[in-house]
């Protein structure tokens, strides 16, 4: 069964997140565990943090637009109940969360 790029990108987007930021708060929490330091000292790790995710997200992307590529394209096909509703919950989910 052909995977949609929607799908693909979905999961490029969490999987690209949960890494870089994850190593990223791994190193923070680390160094902060050995005592204290002021919040401006990582400003650089997650500027570095933020320019990684972006490059790892465009190359990525690029990669299964390539791959997932079909005649009638994917982007254009009209989005089904299933997946608006998806959408709906997680926009929730996320508002609420930065909220």
């Amino acid at each position: 069964m052909p995977v949609s790029f929607r799908e693909t990108s979905a999961w490029i987007s969490l999987i690209s997140l949960l890494g870089v930021f994850g190593f990223y708060f791994t190193v923070v929490g680390r160094a902060l565990g050995a005592g204290p330091i002021p919040p401006p000292a990582f400003l650089g790790e997650y500027i570095a943090a933020v320019i990684l995710l972006v490059v790892v997200q465009v190359v990525l992307h690029v990669i299964a637009a390539i791959a997932t590529r079909t005649t009638g394209g994917d982007m254009e096909t009209a989005r089904d109940e299933r997946e608006k509703l998806i959408e709906l919950k997680s926009n929730r989910f996320g508002y609420f969360i930065i909220l």
